[in-house]
C-alpha cells in the first residue's frame, strides 16, 4: 500500500500559528480548543494526543529559530508561574520518554527538578518533518541479549555525563531495567552482590568499554555526574582505592594507580570475566600495565661470552628451560609434591650482560618474556603497593594459561623489591616496604613458572630470597680473554693484537664495550670516517673516566 504525500505546507501552518498566538496565555484545555484545527492537523501527523501535539508545536518552532526549549524561557513565553504549567512539564517528559525529545542538563552539578534541562525534538523526526516524510514509528527497543543489556547499563550512565538525564533519575533507569530483566544473566550478577545503583553503573560502564576494546578505563567523569556530591563522589574513589568498596572487594573490578598524578584507572577482574564468560559474554583480559610482552621472534640474536663458571651454571639454566625437559621437571616436581617454579637470579656488576642473557635465554627456548618495570610497583598510595605486587603475579598466571608453553616472569634490575628488609622499620615507608618483600617471599614459595630476576647490588639481597632461587648465577667483571673477545665480536676488522691490547688496557664491562661500538657506528653516520686504534683509545678514556667521576644514586 502506498503511504499518502505529507503536506509538509501545512504542518508548518499549523506550527506557526499555535506558537506565535500562544504568547502570553497560559497552555490549559481552552488554549488547545482554540487551535483545534491546527492541533488536528498536528495530531493526525504525529499521532499524539492534543497536548502533547500542541507541546510538540512549541517547542519545534524553537529549535528551528536556532535555540533549545527550557522551562524558564516557556514560563517568559507564557507570562506565567511554574505552576501554571506544570501540564506542561508532564507532556514534554512524556515526549521524552517515547523518544521524540530529548532533554540536556543545563547545569552539571544542580539537580533542580524542572529549570535543569533544556529540550529539543529528536533529530530523526525534525528531518522528516522538514524533508516532508512521514513521522518515524518510535519503538521501544526490546532487550534481547546480555550484551544489549550491558549496553543499555552503560547507556544510562552515559547519558548522565552527556547531561542528558539528571542523579534524581538513576535509580529509576537502573530499577527498571532490573526488574524488566531479572531473568538476564548480567541483572543476576549485580543483584547477587547487592550492589548500589552507582556501583551497578560504574561496574557495566567499565564492562562495556573493555568489551569495546580499550583497557584501563577512567571512571572519573562517571562518577562525578552519578554522585549527587562531591563529598559522595570523593567517598567512593576513596573506597575504591582502600578496596573497601564491593566492587573491589568482591573482585570484581580492580582500581589501580596510573603512576601519574592522582590518577586511577578501572579494569575488570579476571573473576569477574570468568562469571561474565558462563553466560557467553568474553572479555579478553589485558596484561598487567606494570608489565610489557617481549616475544622471542623481536629478540635479535648475540653472542655472548662468559667464564667457564658463568658459562657451565648459564648452561644448566639453557638447558632446564628446553621445552621437553622443563616439562620433565614439571611432572617430576609434582610428584614429589615439590615446588615447580624455576626461579633464576642473575646478579653481579652493572654491564656484565644479565638483562641480554636473560633476553637470549628466552629466545632459545621460543619463550614469551613477561618484563616487568619495578619502578611501577612502588605506589605513593599506601597498601596501593602490595596489591601491586599480587596482581603482577596474578597476571602472570593468567598470560601463562593462554601461552602455549610457560613464558618467563622477568623482574630487570630488581634491588628495590629484593633489598634487605627492616627489622626496626616504624614509619609507614618501611612497612609497605617489608610488606612488599613478604608477598614476594610468599609468591616465589610455590611459584609455577619461571622467574627470573636481575639485580646488581647481591650483598643488599635479603638472605630470605637465597633459598628461593634454585639457579644463583654470579656475572663477573670479564677476563682479559673475555674482552678481547668481545672487543673481536664487536669490531670484527680489528687485528685481534688490538682487541688484546684494548682488553688488557681497559676494564671495560661489556655494556661499556657495546657503548663504544654503537658511538663508531654514529661517527661514522656524522663523518663518513672508518673508526681507528686513537677513536678507540678516546671512547674507552670517556667511559673509564665517566666511570671514576660517577656517583651511584639509588639503584640501577
Amino acid at each position: 500500500m502506498k503511504k499518502k504525500s505529507i503536506k509538509k505546507e501545512a504542518i508548518f501552518a499549523a506550527i506557526n500559528t499555535v506558537y506565535l498566538q500562544s504568547e502570553g496565555k497560559i497552555p490549559n484545555q481552552e488554549l488547545y480548543t482554540s487551535f483545534k484545527k491546527e492541533l488536528a492537523v498536528l495530531s493526525s501527523y504525529t499521532q499524539l494526543p492534543t497536548e502533547e501535539s500542541y507541546i510538540f508545536a512549541v517547542i519545534f518552532y524553537v529549535n528551528l529559530m536556532g535555540e533549545s526549549a527550557n522551562l524558564n524561557d516557556l514560563c517568559k513565553y507564557f507570562k506565567t508561574n511554574t505552576f501554571s504549567i506544570l501540564s506542561v512539564v508532564d507532556a514534554i517528559q512524556t515526549l521524552c520518554d517515547k523518544g521524540i525529545v530529548k532533554a540536556k542538563k543545563l547545569r552539571p552539578r544542580q539537580d533542580n527538578l524542572l529549570f535543569n534541562f533544556s529540550y529539543t525534538i529528536t533529530k530523526n523526526i525534525s528531518y522528516n518533518l522538514l524533508k516532508g516524510k512521514e513521522f518515524p514509528v518510535i519503538e521501544e527497543k526490546k532487550i534481547l541479549t546480555e550484551i544489549e543489556l550491558i549496553e543499555a547499563f552503560n547507556t544510562v550512565g552515559q547519558q548522565c555525563i552527556d547531561g542528558e538525564i539528571q542523579t534524581l533519575e538513576l535509580e529509576d533507569f537502573v530499577i527498571d531495567l532490573l526488574q524488566n530483566y531479572t531473568h538476564f544473566e548480567a541483572a543476576k550478577l549485580v543483584t547477587e552482590y547487592k550492589l548500589t545503583i552507582e556501583e551497578i553503573l560504574v561496574f557495566f560502564y567499565v564492562i562495556w568499554n573493555t568489551l569495546c576494546g580499550q583497557n584501563g578505563i577512567d571512571v572519573d567523569n562517571l562518577c562525578s555526574s552519578i554522585f549527587k556530591s562531591r563529598s559522595q563522589q570523593v567517598l567512593f574513589t576513596q573506597s575504591m582505592v582502600q578496596g573497601s568498596n564491593p566492587l573491589v572487594k568482591h573482585e570484581l573490578l580492580e582500581y589501580v594507580s596510573t603512576g601519574f598524578m592522582n590518577n586511577f584507572e578501572a579494569n575488570p577482574s579476571r573473576k569477574a570475566a570468568d562469571q561474565l564468560a558462563t553466560f557467553d559474554v568474553i572479555i579478553k583480559m589485558p596484561t598487567s600495565r606494570r608489565a610489557s610482552i617481549i616475544l622471542p621472534t623481536t629478540i635479535t640474536e648475540k653472542n655472548l661470552f662468559y667464564s667457564e663458571k658463568e658459562k657451565q651454571q648459564m648452561e644448566a639454566v639453557r638447558s632446564i628451560l628446553q621445552e621437553e625437559n622443563y616439562t620433565q621437571l614439571v611432572d617430576r616436581m609434582t610428584s614429589k609434591g615439590m615446588p615447580k617454579g624455576v626461579n633464576v637470579l642473575l646478579f653481579g656488576a652493572p654491564g656484565t650482560g644479565k638483562t641480554e642473557s636473560v633476553l637470549q635465554l628466552a629466545k632459545q627456548s621460543g619463550r614469551e618474556i613477561v618484563k616487568v618495570d619495578i619502578s611501577n610497583t612502588k605506589s605513593m598510595w599506601f597498601g596501593e603497593s602490595e596489591k601491586i605486587i599480587k596482581r603482577i603475579f596474578n597476571d602472570y598466571r593468567e598470560y601463562a594459561k593462554r601461552c602455549s608453553i610457560a613464558p618467563i616472569l622477568f623482574f630487570n634490575e630488581a634491588d628495590a623489591v629484593l633489598s634487605k628488609r627492616s627489622s626496626n622499620g616504624s614509619n609507614n615507608t618501611q612497612q609497605t616496604e617489608n610488606a612488599i618483600q613478604n608477598i614476594l617471599l610468599d609468591e616465589l614459595e610455590n611459584f609455577e613458572g619461571i622467574f627470573m630476576a636481575t639485580t646488581n647490588l647481591m650483598n643488599n639481597l635479603d638472605k630470605a630470597f637465597e633459598r628461593r632461587f634454585l639457579y644463583k648465577v654470579e656475572f663477573m667483571v670479564p677476563t682479559p680473554y673475555q674482552r678481547a673477545s668481545i672487543w673481536q665480536n664487536k669490531f670484527t676488522t680489528l687485528p685481534f693484537d688490538t682487541c688484546e691490547s684494548l682488553a688488557y688496557n681497559y676494564e671495560l664491562s661489556g655494556g661499556q664495550i657495546d657503548n663504544i661500538y654503537r658511538k663508531s657506528e654514529i661517527n661514522f653516520i656524522l663523518n663518513n670516517e672508518e673508526v681507528t686504534h686513537s677513536m678507540l683509545t678516546q671512547f674507552c678514556e670517556e667511559e673509564v673516566n665517566h666511570t671514576r667521576s660517577y656517583t651511584q644514586i639509588g639503584f640501577r
